[in-house]
């Protein structure tokens, strides 16, 4: 248990300047860090109804599973 845990502090300290990236971002242009897809895609409909995947920061794409879930669908719209 304590190597897990180890390693997802691990993972969350490497997320930190991404994440503080995200915010000087937010203060500088109103641009959320955690946004729905519509907000980077709105002329793609699709985007319009997910509600369980979201953008973080400028590059990640967050698509949680969810307890009892082995795998799910995630939607990308065009682009880079």
């Amino acid at each position: 248990m304590e190597a897990i845990c180890r390693r997802l502090i691990e993972v969350r300290m490497q997320l930190v300047p991404y994440l503080y990236s995200a915010f000087v971002r937010y203060n500088e242009t109103g641009v959320p860090p955690f946004r729905a897809m519509v907000i980077d895609y709105p002329d793609d409909p699709k985007t319009w109804a997910l509600d369980n995947q979201y953008l973080m920061g400028e590059s990640m794409l967050v698509a949680p599973v969810l307890a009892g879930e082995h795998e799910r669908s995630v939607y990308l719209p065009r682009g880079e």
